[in-house]
């Protein structure tokens, strides 16, 4: 178990020294976030013991994400770019699917579906 909690301070830690403190959303890449789920795959596999610590850290890794994608899109929908919207609300629907605003992105990408002209709207 020792050896979780020292993986997760190196994860963490330069979200900590950017001045994170876990209560607003990350700005960290898919890329990043890839990484880091084949680096905790790798860990659960060698460490059985601490599969629920990081899977709890998965979790919120992954609300954080979608968090800030969140965002991103509802501040390219208010400055009229439907396109940039529909692109973030995509890649949450797509890679963030227990994401706990899920419904109103859901929401957000049928009113920019419809505002685009679209003929297939996501459900």
């Amino acid at each position: 178990m020792r050896i979780s909690v020292l993986f997760l301070a190196v994860l963490v830690g330069p979200a900590v020294a950017a001045g994170h403190a876990f209560q607003e959303p990350l700005r960290v890449s898919v890329d990043y976030r890839s990484k880091v789920q084949q680096a905790v795959q790798e860990l659960v596999q060698q460490y059985r013991e601490a599969a629920p610590v990081v899977q709890q850290f998965m979790k919120d890794l992954d609300e954080k994400l979608a968090q800030g994608d969140f965002k991103v899109a509802q501040y390219y929908a208010s400055r009229g770019n439907n396109a940039g919207a529909l692109s973030r609300l995509k890649m949450i629907i797509d890679n963030y699917p227990n994401f706990s605003g899920i419904d109103e992105v859901n929401q957000l990408y049928k009113k920019m579906s419809i505002a685009m002209g679209l003929q297939e709207i996501r459900r």
